[in-house]
């Protein structure tokens, strides 16, 4: 069964989403809790705000599955529901179209460059 990850909907019509960072490349084994992709949420083309326009969205698996293929790149422009990345439960099932949403965890945070890419 293959699975796909897609851009949340972060229920703003002015935002502009950007790829920030893949942590996984096609054909690995993405484990529960593998963070899979970072993106730039970026406000400040709407209305003011009392808050920082610039946050980073992790998304993070909640299930094991095999990343089959990365379908964007870093500093591409996204939009809610687009699609990120196909996945698959078995690493060697024949292709098929998405059969749902893979379990995600979308941890949102105030922009800290310092803290979400400090290499390991």
């Amino acid at each position: 069964m293959w699975l796909a990850i897609t851009v949340p909907s972060f229920n703003l019509a002015t935002a502009d989403v950007r790829v920030a960072r893949i942590h996984i490349g096609d054909g690995v084994r993405a484990a529960r809790g593998q963070a899979v992709f970072d993106l730039t949420v970026d406000l400040s083309g709407g209305a003011a705000r009392e808050c920082p326009p610039v946050s980073t969205c992790r998304i993070v698996l909640r299930e094991e599955a095999w990343l089959r293929r990365v379908c964007v790149e870093v500093g591409a422009k996204v939009t809610p529901g687009q699609t990120l990345a196909l996945l698959s439960i078995e690493p060697d099932a024949p292709t098929e179209p998405p059969a749902r949403e893979a379990r995600v965890t979308a941890a949102t945070m105030l922009h800290q460059a310092d803290l979400w890419f400090r290499q390991a």
